[in-house]
């Protein structure tokens, strides 16, 4: 269990994360897992080889008659390709509801947004009585993304999607109120396990034979994307973050802010923009905070899934 939190660290930097699901009613997926998060992403072959693909599940909203939702699930590292079919995707919403702490702030600006959270700003903004987290602590967390895009071959959300669009939309937490709901449940982002990733990081790279993207990737990259692929697609939160040791609780106390809470800010956003008379809505968030998004569309507003479209984001 000591290297748990370092693999649910890698987890949440590529794929966000999820509200943990009842191992005991929860479904069994096609793809065999019984995982909340295997309902918007899958690995499947086409013509003979493996990819790992992310889903638009698109809704009817019972409750408003000719209202739809779409939940288009993202993973924050993943080939240019991906990202440019969904930039294409995004301008037939009338509101696309974009992932980024602090959002609002950053709204027009390409490459500004940092998915959860937005480190540098965070570590500078954070207040000595209620620091959530240190600034090395915070770099960290950065350095996994940036440099497991590269590792990996693939490029980082941030440098690939053009936040400059009309229809965008950012309901995210600012990160002041981040910041203060982290203090004031004295949680650190980075527990001590975490702190082994930075050392492993030059490494890692050096293994996978990472930096300019290739046409092809290497033989240990398609190994590693083949290992976190399925790590991502399987991983059981809830007894990840099952126990009752501070350590776990502080973790569960965590992922209920940077998930759930995230979460109702969505569903917030979402009223309002039905409210204005959007007729449709795209919501463009980690893969793993979809299951509760989807849950709260089926209970509050009778949503019922229509369609799906599957995207290929990783060659594996």
């Amino acid at each position: 269990m000591k290297f748990l939190p370092v693999l649910l660290t890698v987890f949440l930097a590529i794929a966000g994360g999820l509200r943990a699901q009842s191992a005991t009613n929860a479904p069994v997926f096609s793809n065999g897992s019984t995982a909340a998060q295997a309902e918007f992403m899958r690995i499947e072959k086409v013509d003979g080889k493996r990819k790992f693909q992310m889903v638009i599940a698109t809704y009817e909203l019972g409750k408003f008659p000719g209202r739809k939702v779409a939940l288009i699930a993202a993973v924050h590292i993943a080939s240019p390709e991906y990202y440019a079919l969904l930039q294409k995707r995004f301008k037939k919403y009338d509101a696309v509801l974009m992932e980024g702490i602090d959002g609002k702030e950053k709204f027009g600006k390409k490459g500004a947004l940092l998915f959860p959270p937005s480190l540098e700003v965070f570590a500078q903004s954070a207040t000595p009585a209620k620091k959530a987290s240190s600034p090395e602590k915070l770099s960290n967390v950065h350095d996994i993304q940036e440099t497991m895009s590269r590792a990996m071959g693939f490029e980082h959300q941030l440098r690939s999607v053009d936040y400059r669009q009309p229809n965008f939309v950012y309901p995210d937490m600012s990160m002041k109120e981040l910041q203060k709901r982290l203090g004031d449940k004295g949680v650190d982002y980075l527990m001590p396990e975490e702190q082994l990733i930075e050392p492993l990081l030059p490494m890692a790279q050096s293994l996978l034979g990472g930096g300019a993207r290739r046409a092809e990737a290497s033989p240990m990259q398609n190994i590693f994307r083949n290992l976190m692929a399925e790590l991502i697609l399987r991983m059981d939160f809830e007894k990840a973050l099952a126990g009752d040791d501070p350590a776990q609780v502080k973790r569960r106390d965590y992922f209920n802010i940077i998930l759930k809470e995230r979460n109702e800010k969505v569903i917030e956003a979402l009223r309002a923009k039905l409210d204005e008379g959007a007729r449709s809505v795209g919501v463009f968030y980690g893969a793993m905070h979809l299951p509760d998004i989807a849950r709260t569309l089926r209970e509050d507003f009778g949503a019922r899934k229509i369609s799906e479209e599957w995207i290929t984001a990783w060659d594996l």
